[in-house]
């Protein structure tokens, strides 16, 4: 008999919790540039277009987001037929110790696609996109390709993809690893 395990999130924190223990979310294992407060409200205002977007609802943005919204709109538009599974899903290994929060999850021209905005492209997004694979829910996965979708100030998205195979699952969990050794070591203090 499978053991159902729990996670919980505290948002204002961004913490992870898988049983009660804290785990490290798949961001703060990669190397990444630390963004400012009007960065990451941005962003968290764009991921929530993402969602109406994805589920076809009208609404309206702030005009400064204008740029992005019309990337996600035209991203949609592209990759057509698109549907979506699942938005701003949190996914959590229990064997590896670690969660995180995909931004979408969708079924793209026949493909089981994990998806991730990104304000410009990003070296580490197909380690991240790896970690949400091996994340997965059993009964949703397994997603074998990753996109990543910039969403420019210009309005026209850059997208990237890649197939989520065993060798990037193995890089994923080597930087894993060093998290922990730098962790464990002090090293990031």
């Amino acid at each position: 008999m499978r053991m159902k395990h729990d996670l919980t999130y505290d948002a204002e924190r961004h913490e992870y919790r898988i049983d009660g223990r804290m785990v490290p979310h798949v961001t703060k294992v990669l190397p990444f540039r630390h963004a400012s407060q009007w960065h990451m409200d941005r962003g968290t205002a764009i991921h929530a277009c993402a969602a109406y977007v994805a589920e076809g609802i009208a609404f309206q943005h702030d005009p400064q987001i204008a740029g992005p919204v019309q990337a996600l709109r035209t991203f949609f538009k592209t990759m057509q037929p698109i549907q979506v599974v699942a938005t701003e899903l949190r996914v959590w290994s229990v064997g590896y110790q670690y969660a995180g929060t995909l931004d979408m999850l969708a079924d793209v021209r026949g493909k089981l696609c994990i998806i991730d905005w990104k304000s410009s492209p990003s070296k580490t997004t197909k380690y991240q996109l790896a970690a949400y694979a091996m994340a997965l829910p059993s009964g949703l996965g397994p997603a074998d390709y990753g996109i990543e979708v910039a969403l420019p100030d210009s309005g026209v998205p850059r997208i990237s993809d890649w197939k989520l195979d065993r060798r990037l699952a193995n890089e994923w969990l080597a930087l894993l690893t060093a998290y922990r050794i730098r962790e464990k070591e002090g090293w990031d203090e």
